[in-house]
């Protein structure tokens, strides 16, 4: 497994509130099912794209199977009354026949978002992923996932959409 030194960040929200960053881990799975199994019906198919009833322990197992190279998962948490909580989580993959192009997504759980959470992880997953050589960001995202184009807007990236079927768009990010 590559460093994933670099993942680790530590922000504040706009109400002071100190989120981490960091690398996923393998021992997160109890916290990371319990933040997936948390999102709202509207959450769960905006970031999985299908409607997903309770996540699995083997959905995790390939959630968590990450290189730092070409495959990079980070987590946002806060500490609450001394425990860590997951908050969301930002990931890309790199394409294997163009590295340079990786797929990403991210999440944010439904009391956490609209609070900068999703902008700062989603900078951070991009500076991340710069520092590794990948240059374009793509997704496909939901034409009414206003949340996602709202990020997009903020990231201060350029970055551009099309059409890829009735229902969805596919998003380019350029980082450099």
């Amino acid at each position: 497994m590559a460093d994933s030194d670099d993942c680790f960040k530590k922000v504040k929200l706009k109400d002071g509130t100190q989120v981490i960053f960091r690398a996923l881990r393998h021992e997160d799975k109890e916290e990371w099912l319990e933040l997936v199994n948390s999102f709202s019906p509207q959450t769960a198919y905006f970031r999985f794209l299908a409607p997903v009833g309770v996540m699995t322990e083997e959905a995790f197992e390939r959630y968590v199977d990450v290189d730092f190279i070409h495959a990079v998962a980070i987590v946002a948490s806060v500490q609450k009354e001394g425990e860590e909580h997951l908050i969301g989580v930002a990931r890309y993959y790199a394409d294997e026949k163009k590295p340079e192009q990786a797929e990403f997504a991210i999440v944010v759980a439904d009391d956490w978002q609209k609070k900068g959470v999703g902008k700062k992880l989603m900078k951070h997953l991009c500076n991340v992923a710069k520092g590794r050589g990948v240059k374009i960001f793509y997704a496909l995202v939901f034409k009414e996932n206003e949340g996602m184009f709202n990020l997009l807007k903020k990231l201060g990236h350029p970055w551009e959409m099309r059409k890829f079927d009735e229902d969805t768009k596919r998003v380019e990010v350029y980082l450099e």
